[in-house]
C-alpha cells in the first residue's frame, strides 16, 4: 500500500510538472475557451476569430482571480491576447465609463497598498503602463514602466506582455518590446487591509473587490482570448506569436468585404468557408501559415472607401484591382504593410470625384495594365486620394549617379518620449506636418560624387573607395558643393531640414530606430541596429561603402550609421506647438547634425537624436545626404 501511495505521488508530480512546466519557465497557457485555471466570476465564454475567449462585463461583475505563488509568480512573465472595448474608472466615489483607459490586471488589496502591489493598464492613445508600489500605504510612490503612443487600440486584437522582477520591468506589444525599465526591479506582491495581505492577482478589476459587493473601483469590458504565465523573466511566447495578427487579419477581411461596397460584392468575390477558421475565400490567396498574402478584386462596385484596417494584413504582398468602379479611395495606411511588394491597377473605372483630381494623362496611365512596385504605390495612392495631380517618378537618378526616392507628405511626431532609452531634454515631442512631398537621396553622398563636382577628395578614409561616403567636410564646404551642383542645371539641390530628415528617417515608424526598439546603448551588438547601421559595435572604427546594410521602409540606406549628416537648420530647442514645414530658427551659432557615425555608441543612432556643431568645423565623422526639390 505504501508503494502504491509513493507511485501515485510520483505520477501526480510528473503530470503536474509536465503540464505546468512544459518548456522554459512556463507555468500554464490558459486558452479561456470554457474553463480557466483561476477562479472566475461573471465570465461568459464567447466565440472569437481564434476560437473562444472570456467576455468581461460590468453588469456581471466579471473577474478572474489567481493565487499568488501557485499560478502567478512573484518574478516572471505574464502575457494576454485581448480585445478591450472600454474601461471603468473610480474617482470621488463615482464609477465612470472610459473610452480612453482601462485597468487590466492588478494585485492590489481592499484598502492598503503594499510594496509589490501592481497594476497593468492600457489606454486608447496607445499608452501601456505597468506600475509597482514601492512603499507601504503610499499609492503615489511606485515604479512605473510606460510605453507611450504604441499601436495599441481599443476594439482591436493585441497581444500584451509584461515582465517583472529582479531584471527590471518590460512591456511587449504584438511581438515588439515597447518599454523597458531595468531599474524597476521589485518582485510582485499583493495588498491587503491594515493587518494582513489579502489581495489576489486579478484580471478584470482594479483592486480585488471592485465589482464584488458593488464597490465598483474600476475595470474593463472586453475579451481576453488567451493568458500565459511563466516564472522566467522576458520569457515571451504569446507576445511573439502571430495570434493577434491572425485575428486582426480575419477581422480586416470581414470589414473589407462588408464595408467597401455596402454588402453588395459582385459574385466574382465571395468567401467559401468560415472566415474565422479557414482561408477559403475566392479572390484571397494565403501562405502556408494561412496568412493573407494576396487580394485580387475583380469587377466589383467599390462604393465605399477601402477601410483603414487593411493595414492589419501584415503579410500582404500583392493587391490587384481589376475592372472595378472605384468610388472611394485606397487608404495610405496600406503602406504600413512592410511585406507589400506590388499594387496592380488594371482597367479600373474611377468615379468623377476621383477623376476630377487627376489630369487625363494620369487617368490613361492608371488604366493601363501595369505592375506597380512599392515606390510606385506611394505615388499611385497619392494620386488616387487627390494629394496632387502632377506626375512625379517615385525613384530618379541624376547624371552623377545620385539616386533619390520620393517621400510623401504627411504628419508625424518629432522627437522622443521621455521614457525612450537615451532620451535627451532637447528631444521634446511635438507634431510636425510636411505639407509637400520631396526627393531625398537614398544614400549618403559618395566620395566619387563629391569629386565629380569639387574635383578633390577631402575624406579621411579616402582608401575606403569611390562608393564610400564622403566625410571630413564642414557645413560651409557643403554650401560651395551645392552651388556648383545646382549650376550644372540638373535640378535644385539642398540639405534637408531637420524635420525632413527625421520624417524620412522614421519612414512611418514611432520606435527609437526605424526598424524597432533599441536595446543596447554602447558598442554591444544590438539585434535591430546592427541590421541597418554601421556603428561602433560592428564598423571596426572605419566607414564602409554605402547601401551595404538594410534600408528603412522608404528605401533609405545608412540612416542611421556610417557618417553623421549635416542638416540645413540652425540648432535650437523645439517649439511647444504644432508646426507645418519647420525650418528652424532664423539665426544661430551652430548647425544641426543628425544620424550617427561609424564610431558612435548605439544610443546616438536613435531617430530622434540631435547634435550640433559650428558650420566651419570639418570632421571625419561628418558627411552629407541631399534633398532634391520637385
Amino acid at each position: 500500500m505504501k508503494n502504491l501511495f509513493v507511485l501515485f505521488v510520483l505520477v501526480f508530480l510528473t503530470i503536474f510538472f509536465t503540464h505546468f512546466k512544459s518548456y522554459g519557465g512556463e507555468i500554464f497557457i490558459d486558452e479561456l475557451n470554457g474553463t480557466t485555471y483561476g477562479n472566475a466570476f461573471g465570465i461568459t465564454y464567447v466565440e472569437t476569430p481564434n476560437g473562444k475567449g472570456a467576455l468581461f462585463r460590468k453588469e456581471k461583475e466579471s473577474r478572474i482571480q489567481f493565487e499568488l505563488d501557485t499560478f502567478i509568480p512573484r518574478e516572471g512573465t505574464i502575457e494576454l491576447v485581448m480585445n478591450i472595448e472600454l474601461g471603468y474608472n473610480y474617482s470621488n466615489y463615482v464609477l465612470s465609463e472610459s473610452t480612453t483607459g482601462a485597468p487590466i490586471f492588478n494585485t492590489y488589496g481592499p484598502d492598503v497598498f503594499w510594496p509589490g502591489g501592481s497594476l497593468l493598464a492600457v489606454y486608447s492613445n496607445g499608452d501601456i503602463i505597468f506600475s509597482t508600489i514601492t512603499n507601504k500605504y503610499d499609492s503615489d510612490n511606485r515604479h512605473v514602466t510606460k510605453a507611450s503612443g504604441t499601436d495599441f487600440k481599443f476594439n482591436e486584437w493585441h497581444s500584451v506582455g509584461i515582465s517583472y522582477g529582479s531584471q527590471g520591468q518590460y512591456i511587449m506589444l504584438d511581438g515588439q518590446l515597447v518599454a523597458s525599465e531595468p531599474n524597476n526591479n521589485l518582485q510582485l506582491d499583493v495588498g491587503g487591509d491594515h493587518s494582513s495581505q489579502t489581495g489576489i492577482p486579478t484580471i478584470g478589476e482594479y483592486a480585488s473587490v471592485f465589482w464584488e459587493n458593488n464597490q465598483n473601483e474600476g475595470g474593463f469590458e472586453g475579451i481576453i482570448d488567451r493568458l500565459r504565465v511563466s516564472d522566467i523573466q522576458k520569457d515571451w511566447f504569446l507576445s511573439h506569436s502571430q495570434d493577434s495578427t491572425a485575428i486582426n487579419e480575419r477581422e480586416a477581411l470581414i470589414e473589407l468585404f462588408n464595408q467597401t461596397n455596402g454588402n453588395s460584392w459582385n459574385n466574382n468575390n465571395y468567401w467559401l468557408g468560415d472566415p474565422g477558421t479557414e482561408c477559403t475565400w475566392y479572390g484571397i490567396i494565403c501562405d502556408d501559415s494561412n496568412y493573407v498574402k494576396a487580394i485580387h478584386l475583380f469587377n466589383n462596385n467599390l462604393n465605399g472607401t477601402i477601410p483603414n484596417s487593411i493595414k492589419n494584413l501584415k503579410h500582404l504582398q500583392s493587391l490587384l484591382l481589376h475592372g472595378n468602379l472605384l468610388i472611394g479611395s485606397i487608404p495610405k495606411e496600406i503602406l504600413q504593410i512592410e511585406t507589400l511588394e506590388s499594387i496592380t491597377l488594371n482597367d479600373n473605372n474611377f468615379s468623377n470625384n476621383i477623376i476630377s483630381l487627376m489630369n487625363q494623362t494620369i487617368q490613361d496611365e492608371l488604366n493601363k495594365p501595369k505592375k506597380i512596385d512599392i515606390k510606385d504605390a506611394i505615388y499611385a495612392l497619392q494620386v488616387v486620394s487627390g494629394q496632387y495631380n502632377i506626375v512625379n517618378e517615385p525613384l530618379i537618378t541624376n547624371t552623377l549617379g545620385m539616386t533619390f526616392t520620393l517621400i510623401p507628405s504627411g504628419t508625424f511626431i518629432m522627437g522622443s518620449p521621455e521614457n525612450e532609452i537615451g532620451h535627451e531634454s532637447d528631444e521634446k515631442q511635438y507634431t510636425v506636418t510636411i505639407s509637400k512631398p520631396f526627393y531625398i537621396q537614398t544614400t549618403e553622398v559618395t566620395q566619387e560624387q563629391w569629386v565629380s563636382v569639387m574635383e578633390n577628395n577631402p575624406s579621411y578614409f579616402s582608401s575606403c573607395g569611390n562608393n564610400c561616403p564622403v566625410e571630413n567636410i564642414s557645413w560651409d564646404d557643403i554650401q560651395t558643393f551645392l552651388s556648383k551642383l545646382n549650376a550644372m542645371g540638373d535640378g535644385h539641390y539642398s540639405l534637408p531640414t531637420e524635420a525632413q530628415w527625421e520624417y524620412a528617417a522614421r519612414a512611418g515608424s514611432t520606435t527609437s530606430l526605424p526598424n524597432g526598439e533599441l536595446i543596447e546603448t554602447g558598442c554591444a551588438i544590438d539585434p535591430q541596429l546592427s541590421n541597418i547601421a554601421w556603428y561602433c559595435g560592428n564598423s571596426e572604427s572605419k566607414t564602409h561603402p554605402v547601401a551595404q546594410k538594410q534600408p528603412n521602409a522608404w528605401g533609405l540606406y545608412d540612416i542611421p550609421g556610417n557618417v553623421w549628416e549635416w542638416c540645413q537648420d540652425w540648432y535650437d530647442n523645439y517649439p511647444s506647438t504644432s508646426v507645418i514645414d519647420p525650418v528652424g530658427p532664423l539665426s544661430g551659432s551652430q548647425r544641426v547634425i543628425r544620424d550617427c557615425g561609424y564610431d558612435s555608441n548605439a544610443v546616438y543612432c536613435r531617430s530622434a537624436n540631435r547634435v550640433r556643431n559650428y558650420p566651419d568645423v570639418k570632421s571625419k565623422f561628418f558627411g552629407i545626404r541631399l534633398l532634391k526639390e520637385l
